[in-house]
């Protein structure tokens, strides 16, 4: 898990809807929101990026913070 920052939509909540996100220094577009799920720690997305691949990312309501969960290619 990497922390990563997130651009976002935020429409009655904040994390309503993630745009963009930064990992290691470059920025991903993201294209489709696969799967959305809630858990006790907050939001988590699938997600399809404009360059091809998916990656799974959460943020944690807690903490304030987005993370990077998994990349599959």
């Amino acid at each position: 898990m990497e922390n990563i920052y997130v651009e976002c939509y935020s429409g009655y909540k904040y994390a309503d809807r993630p745009e963009a996100f930064v990992w290691k220094e470059k920025r991903y577009k993201i294209k489709d929101i696969l799967k959305r799920w809630r858990e006790e720690q907050g939001e988590f997305f699938t997600v399809e990026i404009e360059e091809g691949g998916k990656y799974t990312i959460s943020y944690n309501e807690k903490e304030d913070r987005w993370s990077l969960l998994k990349k599959e290619s």
